[in-house]
């Protein structure tokens, strides 16, 4: 059973930062996908729980991070922090990871479906090409 400590007003807090990453360019540190999923939990928790791991400016930083974090990619830090889940038991708020071109990239299960913060925006992706789930409360 799923313990429901998230902020108030979360989904409205949820939204706006789906909004504010749809509009910005990507950007290491700024708008990518692993800041995308670290302001949607802030939105969804009211606390900034990944905020040791987003100090970087670039691909190389952000790989530091991960190094320094002793994780390989983003699914290794986020079951650092958060339960893992089945990806079917995901709910809005919840975060998750994908793979593309080799690389494994974090997004957000919004009302929608899951987004994720790519090299030319933000993209919805389906559910069966989601690798793994995370639970945020």
């Amino acid at each position: 059973m799923r313990n429901w400590n998230r902020a108030k007003d979360w989904q409205d807090a949820l939204a706006r930062v789906v909004e504010k990453h749809s509009e910005l360019p990507f950007e290491y540190g700024k708008s990518d996908c692993g800041q995308f999923a670290a302001d949607a939990v802030q939105a969804v928790t009211g606390e900034d729980r990944l905020k040791e791991y987003r100090n970087y400016t670039t691909e190389i930083g952000a790989a530091r991070v991960l190094k320094k974090a002793g994780c390989n990619d983003l699914g290794e830090l986020f079951s650092k922090v958060f339960k893992e889940q089945k990806v079917v038991h995901a709910m809005r708020g919840d975060i998750g990871v994908v793979e593309y071109e080799g690389q494994i990239c974090a997004g957000v299960f919004t009302g929608v479906g899951f987004a994720s913060k790519g090299k030319f925006g933000l993209v919805f992706v389906e559910f069966s090409q989601i690798k793994r789930a995370f639970e945020v409360n």
